[in-house]
């Protein structure tokens, strides 16, 4: 059998370093999270350590798949791959020597160091080990520019290695999942708040969902777009998610009967804000998460979000609260979500009230209140969801 060659990268865990004494419980919950990850994408991993802020990682795998995982993986600020050398100056210079051989194969014409020296018993300086591959880089054809430079080398010389390395990929900064918590996303079929949640995911929220839906049965939703969401959700976290679904038949049935037009739309967001308060509350988490922005739509007014969480016991978090629609746009281009969110799907909010009150009046509002039987939907409802593991 063939070995595979070992791969080595090491990883920096940038926000972690402001932790202080609460840093290691961080820095053990990312790499739990980086070995559940790289072992997803189908990788070996021989060695996961930390040390001094920065996370080694050795695995034998496909290259591609490790590197993809580890950019969705909120914790890592930057890593990079490397060449783990003999501490001397012999061992450093020949590997940079054949760097330089096929740099200038490719017409690179100018380069620069990145030079850190960690153990300072090490005989040469940074300057000094900068100067002595710089004539190298001469010798070869190449132009040290630390202004323009195509290309950088970073050497580290640690105690007991020289480590160094030709790219730095960015990782997603932030916290890693599960080291804040467990939140409740209630995913809708758009673009929000699916971006909504992995902006909690980056603040190290572990995140399941919950969906109201107009099907005829829970399991219908399975044939749709919402699992593949997920999916791609899935992989800015170290499990897979729960998916509770909701029918909206109930629901509806009353508030046809009982709510003017207008006020229909925040009836229903208040019915699924005090549906996911409940299961929050019967399932330990700690806050509920939605798509919501300020004034984007009717509902979002701060009169209609106030009303709309009338008698809600729940924290409900609003990641997306202070963004503009483009903003959004962007972020679930950059996630990989929005091909997949712009898919037609028809979600129970248009559904509801075609032209509703953008401010609603707070004492009309509380008096139809009153008259509506919320909880007793609510209990009724409760009793036909169902609850799916999305991998």
């Amino acid at each position: 059998m063939i070995q595979q060659h070992i791969h080595h990268i090491r990883i920096s865990v940038g926000e972690l370093w402001l932790k202080g004494k609460n840093q290691t419980s961080f820095v053990d919950r990312l790499l739990y999270n980086i070995r559940a990850q790289v072992l997803r994408s189908g990788g070996e991993i021989s060695t996961l350590s930390h040390a001094q802020g920065i996370i080694t990682l050795r695995y034998q795998g496909d290259q591609s798949l490790v590197i993809d995982a580890l950019a969705h993986i909120p914790g890592i600020a930057t890593f990079t791959f490397v060449q783990s050398l003999k501490r001397d100056m012999q061992h450093l210079t020949q590997a940079v020597e054949e760097i330089f051989t096929a740099w200038a194969l490719d017409g690179v014409t100018l380069v620069r160091f990145d030079t850190r020296r960690r153990d300072k018993r090490f005989a040469l300086t940074s300057p000094e080990i900068n100067a002595t591959l710089g004539a190298i880089a001469s010798q070869k054809g190449l132009k040290c520019d630390y202004k323009h430079a195509e290309h950088t080398i970073k050497i580290v010389v640690d105690h007991e290695e020289i480590f160094i390395s030709q790219k730095r990929y960015r990782g997603m900064g932030g916290l890693p999942v599960g080291s804040s918590g467990k939140g409740l996303v209630l995913l809708s079929g758009g673009i929000d708040s699916p971006v909504s949640a992995v902006r909690m995911m980056r603040r190290g929220v572990a995140v399941d969902y919950i969906h109201f839906h107009t099907f005829a049965h829970n399991s219908d939703v399975l044939k749709t777009k919402m699992p593949e969401i997920i999916k791609r959700l899935n992989r800015f976290a170290p499990r897979g998610a729960k998916l509770y679904l909701v029918p909206y038949t109930f629901f509806d049935l009353a508030v046809q009967e009982r709510v003017p037009a207008r006020l229909q739309v925040i009836f229903f967001k208040n019915f699924m804000h005090q549906c996911a308060a409940q299961i929050a509350g019967e399932k330990n988490y700690q806050m509920l998460i939605n798509g919501d922005a300020l004034a984007q739509v009717a509902s979002q007014t701060p009169e209609n979000m106030r009303a709309a969480m009338h008698g809600v016991d729940a924290l409900l978090l609003r990641p997306l609260v202070g963004m503009c629609k483009e903003e959004i746009i962007s972020l679930s281009r950059a996630y990989d979500l929005y091909e997949e969110s712009i898919k037609p799907y028809k979600d129970c909010c248009s559904l509801v009230a075609k032209n509703p009150a953008t401010r609603i009046n707070n004492e009309n509002y509380i008096a139809t209140y009153r008259d509506f039987p919320m909880q007793e939907i609510i209990t009724q409802t409760s009793k036909h969801l169902d609850v799916f593991d999305i991998e």
